[in-house]
């Protein structure tokens, strides 16, 4: 004999319907629009498809709360925010379906995710384009999209001065040895900074005359 399903309760809490159901150990949580689809009130039975159905309705719930979580914590990229849905286990179509739904509704933009993160990079801790295109790809933004950002955002600023500004932050602690010392010190972390030989050379020029004419440390 078919075990009989019925709604043992429905409950509206704001935005949310908690459902109890005879056959689940545990309260299904859906939205509003999908309770008055379904018509749902307490003493209701339903079919194994309606609870087949209200499952897939709670667990996209419950996808979309922790995709909207998640963005109000910080920014992401579409692949960061994707890649941390699946983590929580959520299914594929869904993650695909919330991920759709927030970047039709604009709330997912990796162009504007990706620049905004490259001038807020490049103004805290200046740094070359290799540089830069590499912390995007790293918060998962493509290459030919970061590749975009950078020449964007790298455009209008002069490179010897973003790498007089990078090397200056640390010229304390380089400027205190010898001129060759100071110099490979210099070269080797403008290099991990992404910036080329010529913006480097010409920004140790200026911090090396600066120090030997008195000027900034």
């Amino acid at each position: 004999m078919i075990e009989e399903i019925r709604l043992n309760a429905v409950r509206f809490q704001g935005v949310a319907v908690v459902v109890e159901i005879s056959t689940l150990e545990y309260p299904l949580v859906i939205d509003l629009e999908t309770a008055h689809q379904y018509r749902l009130s307490a003493g209701t039975v339903i079919t194994p498809s309606q609870l087949a159905a209200l499952e897939t309705a709670a667990l996209r719930y419950a996808c979309r709360n922790e995709a909207t979580r998640l963005i109000a914590l910080r920014p992401h990229a579409v692949d960061e925010l994707r890649l941390k849905l699946r983590r929580k286990e959520f299914p594929d179509d869904l993650v695909r379906e919330v991920v759709a739904n927030f970047k039709q509704r604009g709330i997912l933009d990796d162009a504007q995710y990706a620049y905004q993160l490259a001038r807020s990079l490049v103004a805290r801790k200046p740094c070359g384009r290799a540089y830069l295109i590499g912390h995007l790809q790293s918060k998962h933004i493509d290459r030919f999209l970061a590749s975009e950002v950078a020449d964007v955002v790298l455009g209008p600023e002069d490179a010897t001065a973003l790498a007089t500004r990078a090397l200056r932050a640390r010229w304390r602690e380089f400027g205190q040895f010898d001129l060759e010392t100071a110099r490979r010190k210099s070269y080797n972390y403008l290099a991990r900074r992404g910036f080329t030989f010529d913006a480097t050379q010409a920004a140790f020029e200026s911090l090396a005359t600066e120090s030997t004419d008195g000027g900034h440390d």
